[in-house]
C-alpha cells in the first residue's frame, strides 16, 4: 500500500530523490513513476521482514505531468497511488527581473550591496551603500520572505547622517550569532554596527577602535577575515594612497571583547599602495586565509600568504601572478572543482585581451593564466567590470560567472 511520496523542497524532476510512505513493503520491491523504474531503491523502516513504511528512490526522468507510483513486492504483490508525483520541469539558468517587486522605487546610485540575514529569520537580508547622487542616504533592506523587501534603515538606528559609502561587509565579530556591519565611509570614519539581536544596531567604532582615518587618502575596502585562526573575526581596512597623500592599510586583531589593534605593521601589512579592493581566500588549502589586494594607479596587484604566525609574506611573483593595473575587481572561485581556490579579474580596459582574466591555481603555490583557453580573454565590456558574482545558474556543478559593467552591459 503506497499512502504519499515526499520529495525534498524544490523543483520535482528526474534525479531526486523521494521518499515513498505506505506499508507491507518488501526489501527488494521496485518503484515506477509513470511506468518507469526509479534506481538506487532502499527499503526502510520495516517493522517486519514483509512490513517496511519507507522506499527512499532516484526518481527517473519523465515527461512533466501527474503520474501514478506503483511499488512491487519481490515475488509478487503490489501497490500503487494515483497521480502520486508530479514531474515539474526545471527552470534552470533563467532569471526574471524582480527589482521592482523587490525593491519598489528604492534604486538607483548603489555602490555595491551586502547581503547577509542579520535578524536569523533564514533569509538574506540587504545593505546597500550610496554615492548620494541620487540618494542621499544608506538604505538596510530586510527580506520578507515573499519576494520583496522592507526600508528598515530608520528604525533599526543606522547614523543615515555620516555621509556617502565605499563598502560594506558582514560580520560577527563578538561571536554571539548574529551578523555585525563594517561600513566604509567615503569621508568621515567607518562605523561599526553591532547587532544588538532585536532589529536594531549600535555604532561601537570609536570604542572598538575601527574608525579608520580622516582625510585624505580615503579608504576603500575592508574584508573580515580569522587570520589567526583565535576564533574571532579580524578585519583588513585598505586606502588609496598616491602621490604625496599616504597612508598605510591597516589590520586590525580582534581581541576578543568587541576591540581591536592595528597590528599591520607587524604583519607585514602597513602598505602604502592605492587599493582598490581586497580580498581573503585560503588559496594553498592550509586553514589560514590569504590576501590579495587589487591595486590602481599604476601598482601592480600582490597576494600576501599567510605564515601561520601573524605575519604575512608578498608572493605575487612566486605565484606567478602578473597584473598590472588593469584589474579593477577580483573573486576568488574554485572555477574547475578541483578543491582549490582561483582567481578572476576583471578590468578598467576595454580593449579585449586586458578586460578579464583568470589564474587557475595549480596546487602547488603557483597560478597559471587560463584566461585564453577558458574564453574570457576575448571577451569585454563596453565599460570596466566592477561587480563580480559566483553562482552556479543551471545547477550543473559547476560554478559561472556574472560580471556588472559600469556602462549598463553585464557579461554572464
Amino acid at each position: 500500500m503506497v499512502t504519499s511520496v515526499v520529495a525534498p523542497q524544490g523543483t520535482q524532476d528526474g534525479g531526486i530523490v523521494v521518499s515513498v510512505n505506505g506499508s507491507n513493503f518488501i526489501p527488494g520491491a521496485t518503484v515506477t513513476f509513470g511506468g518507469v523504474a526509479g534506481t538506487e531503491v532502499d527499503v526502510q523502516s520495516c517493522q517486519t521482514p514483509t512490513d517496511c513504511r519507507v522506499i527512499k528512490v532516484l526518481v527517473p526522468s519523465h515527461a512533466p505531468g501527474m503520474v501514478t507510483v506503483q511499488v512491487t513486492n519481490p515475488g509478487g504483490g503490489s501497490g500503487s497511488l494515483a497521480n502520486g508525483f508530479e514531474y515539474v520541469p526545471r527552470r534552470v539558468g533563467i532569471f526574471v527581473d524582480n527589482t521592482v517587486n523587490a525593491f519598489g522605487g528604492i534604486v538607483g546610485d548603489g555602490v555595491g550591496i551586502c547581503w547577509g540575514d542579520y535578524d536569523n529569520d533564514g533569509d538574506q537580508d540587504v545593505f546597500r551603500p550610496t554615492t548620494g547622487a541620487f540618494f542621499t542616504t544608506f538604505r538596510l533592506l530586510r527580506n520578507n520572505g515573499s519576494g520583496n523587501f522592507t526600508d528598515v534603515t530608520a528604525s533599526a538606528g543606522l547614523d543615515t547622517a555620516l555621509g556617502n559609502q565605499r563598502s560594506c561587509a558582514w560580520g560577527d565579530h563578538d561571536n554571539d550569532g548574529d551578523l555585525d556591519l563594517y561600513v566604509v565611509y567615503s569621508s568621515g570614519l567607518n562605523a561599526l554596527y553591532r547587532n544588538n539581536a532585536n532589529g536594531t544596531f549600535t555604532n561601537i567604532a570609536a570604542t572598538a577602535a575601527v574608525g579608520g582615518a580622516l582625510g585624505s587618502p580615503a579608504d576603500t575596502d575592508a574584508a573580515w577575515a580569522d587570520y589567526d585562526q583565535d576564533g574571532y573575526l579580524d578585519l583588513l581596512l585598505v586606502y588609496q594612497s598616491t602621490g604625496g597623500s599616504l597612508r598605510s592599510h591597516q589590520l586590525f586583531h580582534n581581541n576578543g571583547n568587541s576591540t581591536f589593534t592595528d597590528v599591520a605593521a607587524s604583519a607585514g601589512l602597513a602598505l602604502q599602495k592605492y587599493t582598490e579592493v581586497c580580498k581573503w581566500a585560503d588559496y594553498d588549502n592550509d586553514g589560514y586565509p590569504d590576501l590579495y589586494l587589487v591595486n590602481l594607479q599604476g601598482e601592480s596587484d600582490q597576494l600576501f600568504h599567510n605564515n601561520r604566525n601573524g605575519t604575512f609574506t608578498d608572493v605575487t611573483a612566486l605565484a606567478g601572478i602578473v597584473e598590472d593595473f588593469h584589474c579593477w575587481n577580483a573573486l576568488w572561485a574554485d572555477l574547475n572543482d578541483d578543491g582549490l581556490q582561483d582567481l578572476f579579474c576583471s578590468s578598467v580596459s576595454t580593449t579585449p585581451g586586458q578586460n578579464f582574466r583568470l589564474w587557475v591555481n595549480a596546487g602547488n603555490g603557483t597560478f597559471f593564466d587560463w584566461s585564453a583557453n577558458s574564453g574570457v580573454q576575448t571577451t569585454s565590456c563596453s565599460g570596466f567590470g566592477g561587480a563580480i558574482t559566483a553562482l552556479d545558474k543551471d545547477n550543473d556543478g559547476d560554478i559561472d560567472l556574472y560580471v556588472g559593467c559600469d556602462k549598463n552591459d553585464r557579461l554572464l
